[in-house]
């Protein structure tokens, strides 16, 4: 192989890889959103002809971005913590596919009002858009593979392990106390 066309194999590598991370940045974007109750970090994530699937919800990704925050206030959702695992992203020119496996937490009252945890996992099947200089996800279906309802929550005035209310800062969904990194999100996207 010529210096030449391994350097051109390593540029498009290069580029894949860069694509591949500007895709991962959405993925994080969309759990910054939804832990922070952000509206104007979700409308970053879908493109607004995109389509999602999440079971209480089909329609547009624009759709679900205004669906979801009243829905997690008419749950009493104080709390939720969505974690990213394994991502497989594959990039075919300007589109890409990716399957990402989550974890998500949510604390919110029962049906007697008792607060208590619920995890639920599974896999966002993702399709992906370049337009403008910008990936965003143009097609999602959520796949639900196991969930846990604990039927009760922690109580951190009491707290764990020593670390308590007193003790340590203790956040809410909706609480984004370093402003100035949400504003990053909104101005500096990973292209």
């Amino acid at each position: 192989m010529s210096v030449s066309s391994e350097m051109e194999n390593l540029q498009e590598r290069l580029a894949v890889m860069l694509h591949r991370e500007a895709i991962r940045d959405v993925l994080h974007r969309y759990s910054y959103g939804m832990d922070r109750r952000d509206q104007e970090i979700l409308a970053t994530v879908f493109w607004p002809d995109s389509t999602v699937e999440y079971g209480m919800f089909y329609g547009s990704g624009t759709e679900f971005a205004q669906f979801i925050i009243p829905w997690f206030e008419e749950m009493r959702m104080t709390t939720t913590m969505h974690m990213l695992g394994n991502s497989l992203i594959r990039v075919a020119g300007t589109t890409a596919v990716a399957e990402t496996y989550f974890q998500a937490f949510h604390c919110a009252p029962n049906e007697s009002g008792t607060k208590r945890d619920v995890f639920v996992a599974g896999r966002y099947h993702d399709e992906f858009a370049y337009r403008d200089s910008e990936w965003r996800i143009c097609g999602r279906k959520l796949w639900f593979d196991w969930f846990r309802d604990f039927g009760d929550t922690g109580d951190w005035t009491t707290g764990t392990y020593g670390v308590t209310k007193a003790t340590a800062h203790i956040g809410h969904a909706n609480e984004a106390p370093w402003n100035g990194f949400r504003r990053l999100l909104l101005d500096q996207r990973v292209y």
